[in-house]
C-alpha cells in the first residue's frame, strides 16, 4: 500500500503545483488502488484444479423411451427458450423438439418444457419413459401436483 500511496500524493502535488489546483490528496483512492492490486494477485496464485468426470449413457430397460429437458430464461426480454430429447433404450435419438416462449422465471421456462415434453410422449403413446432434468425445483414441483 505504501508505493500507491506516495504515488498518490505525488500526483495530487503534481497537479497542484504545475496546474494550479488546490486540492488535498485522496488517500481513500490509493486505498482502492492496494485493494484491487491485492486481490488481482492473489487471483494470479489460484491453482485450478481439473477434476476428471464420467460421463456416460446409462442403458434403460427395453421398450423405455428416456426425455431429456433443458430450458434458458432471459430476463432482460423475459423469454423462455426450450428443448427437449427423445432417446430408445439404445440411445438412439427418436423426436426433439424447442420452442420460445415469453416467461417470467427460469422455473416455469422448466415446467413448460417438462410439460411440452408429456404432452408430446402422450402424443407419440410413449407408456415407458424416463425424465432427466437439471432443475430439482421443477422435479419437486411436478411430484407436488401429482
Amino acid at each position: 500500500m505504501f508505493p500507491l500511496v506516495i504515488w498518490t500524493i505525488w500526483i495530487n502535488r503534481n497537479n497542484n503545483l504545475y496546474n494550479n489546483l488546490t486540492h488535498k490528496a485522496v488517500l481513500h483512492f490509493a486505498y482502492n488502488q492496494a485493494v484491487e492490486y491485492k486481490l488481482l494477485k492473489e487471483k494470479e496464485n489460484v491453482t485450478h484444479q481439473k477434476i476428471p468426470i464420467s460421463i456416460n449413457w446409462i442403458k434403460l430397460p427395453n421398450n423405455y423411451i428416456k426425455l431429456n429437458i433443458d430450458r434458458s430464461f432471459k430476463e432482460a426480454t423475459s423469454l423462455c427458450g426450450f428443448c427437449g430429447l427423445f432417446r430408445d433404450s439404445r440411445g438412439q435419438w427418436v423426436i426433439g423438439f424447442q420452442w420460445t416462449l415469453p416467461g417470467i422465471s427460469p422455473l416455469q421456462a422448466e415446467l413448460m418444457v417438462l410439460k411440452t415434453g408429456l404432452y408430446i410422449a402422450n402424443k407419440q403413446v410413449y407408456t415407458n419413459i424416463e425424465v432427466e432434468s437439471d432443475s430439482t425445483d421443477a422435479i419437486l414441483v411436478w411430484i407436488m401436483e401429482l
